[in-house]
């Protein structure tokens, strides 16, 4: 699983795998593991399958894994985002997304079950029309870079 990002004078450009593994082991080789939060950011994420909202959705019927109400956190802020944009009749840029994205994983780990989820960031900042891409990993860490991964390719 690799997700990998950069930008350029005017774009940013994100690419993920679109394999869900376990060790060495391909489960899946069709999940898409990013998430359009608004119409200038993109999310991808890696990281455990409950957690990123992938794979665990096909083995709630065989109860091998928690329940389906359990919130998953890419579709968590995937929506809290658009439901800021339907409120506030407005678009957040991607600095104000991954700030909020890193406070949620603050949050999250000082509870019971953290999020074990990395992620990049990217999108055009809609007041100044610049490329920016973040990174982010499960410990809540946040830096803007020119270039980022996350994840091993095989």
């Amino acid at each position: 699983e690799v997700i990998l990002g950069f930008t350029g004078k005017d774009y940013t450009m994100i690419a993920a795998s679109k394999a869900a593994m376990r060790g060495a082991t391909i489960l899946k080789t069709t999940d898409d593991k990013t998430r359009t939060l608004n119409n200038t950011t993109l999310m991808a994420f890696t990281g455990e399958a409950g957690d990123t909202g992938t794979t665990r959705r096909n083995m709630y019927s065989r109860n091998l894994l928690n329940p389906p109400w359990s919130v998953q956190f890419a579709e968590y802020i995937q929506a809290n985002i658009q439901l800021y944009s339907m409120r506030n009749d407005t678009d957040l840029g991607p600095s104000a997304v991954a700030n909020f994205v890193r406070g949620e994983l603050a949050k999250s780990l000082r509870s019971k079950k953290p999020y074990t989820v990395n992620l990049l960031l990217g999108g055009m900042d809609p007041i100044t029309n610049k490329p920016s891409l973040y990174w982010l990993d499960y410990l809540a860490a946040l830096a803007p870079l020119p270039y980022a991964a996350h994840g091993y390719a095989q």
